[in-house]
């Protein structure tokens, strides 16, 4: 796993699932004309959060922070998710001098008054740097979705292949009747191992092995912002799906996905809300991950974690 390898040796910043999915729309909770992938309660979801968990990250962070508001897998409901956290943000801070929040929507403009210039790319980054180096220290907040392949559905083939499940997902799911809050207990206790029906034994991601990608397209994330952006201190907020970030809540809670040990932090009982695995949008927060000592802390349904990390020192 690549290391950072500049004097900033630690990772800052939070994760959250994505909101109420289109799958999930009905007639009291259609699709959201503006976040397609996303019902209107979703949309409402992700506004909800911005105002709490993501608000108070940004409102606790010294001046000159900059919140990247991008890692997303694959999946269009990572993106739009964070879009919506972008557009609120934008909104909350209008007549805060002190916080510049430049959206989605922002950078696509600024991508449009160079199209078809020579370093198309390159002019963008260039305006929003020269924009951040002439605000020292006032905060700013860059929402722009970006796909990182760690995060990915598809990546190695994790849940998705060729655009469907994989076979072990789809057996997985059709096993629990398509309930994937009960499915995610069979995934990580028996860590990705199915007996079909047929006698077959099939072996799908392990949630050990989720979490670490996770944390590794973090890493690559910030290393990629701190050639960008040099000195400024940065905050990554990443937008992810239920199973993996209930991995990923566990490994660094805990420092390695067991049973005992994501019970221990999701809870047992299916009939208190708080016990559930990850909810629609819901935010795993104050996440610290010191690369050299293999450290981690985070914040999680109101208890603070402070662990050791498996294979990270």
């Amino acid at each position: 796993m690549e290391k950072i390898s500049n004097s900033e040796e630690e990772i800052k910043g939070s994760l959250s699932r994505h909101a109420k999915s289109l799958r999930h729309s009905d007639s009291l909770d259609p699709a959201s004309p503006e976040y397609p992938s996303l019902t209107k309660k979703g949309v409402e979801q992700a506004r909800e959060a911005t105002k709490t968990e993501l608000w108070k990250m940004l409102n606790e962070a010294p001046a000159g922070i900059v919140l990247f508001i991008g890692p997303k897998s694959d999946q269009e409901r990572t993106a739009h998710t964070a879009e919506v956290y972008g557009e609120e943000l934008k909104k909350m801070v209008a007549t805060n001098p002190e916080i510049l929040v430049f959206t989605k929507q922002d950078i696509e403009l600024m991508r449009s008054s160079t199209r078809g210039k020579k370093g198309n790319e390159g002019s963008v980054l260039a305006s929003l740097r020269q924009r951040i180096n002439e605000n020292q220290n006032k905060k700013i907040v860059i929402t722009y979705p970006l796909h990182v392949k760690q995060l990915a559905y598809s990546f190695q083939e994790r849940w998705s292949t060729k655009g469907k499940k994989t076979e072990y997902f789809d057996l997985l799911l059709k096993k629990h009747n398509d309930n994937h809050a009960k499915a995610v207990h069979e995934w990580i206790r028996e860590e990705g191992r199915l007996v079909t029906d047929d006698g077959r034994m099939l072996q799908g991601p392990t949630p050990d092995d989720i979490a670490k990608q996770y944390i590794e397209g973090l890493r690559r994330t910030y290393l990629f912002l701190k050639k960008q952006l040099g000195n400024r201190p940065i905050l990554i907020h990443g937008t992810g799906h239920q199973w993996d970030l209930d991995a990923v809540a566990t490994y660094l809670a805990k420092g390695k996905v067991t049973y005992q040990n994501f019970i221990d932090v999701m809870g047992r009982s299916t009939e208190d809300i708080n016990k559930h695995p990850i909810g629609e949008s819901e935010v795993i927060s104050n996440i610290e991950i010191h690369n050299k000592t293999g450290k981690a802390t985070l914040t999680y349904r109101g208890k603070k974690y402070n662990t050791s990390l498996e294979g990270e020192s």
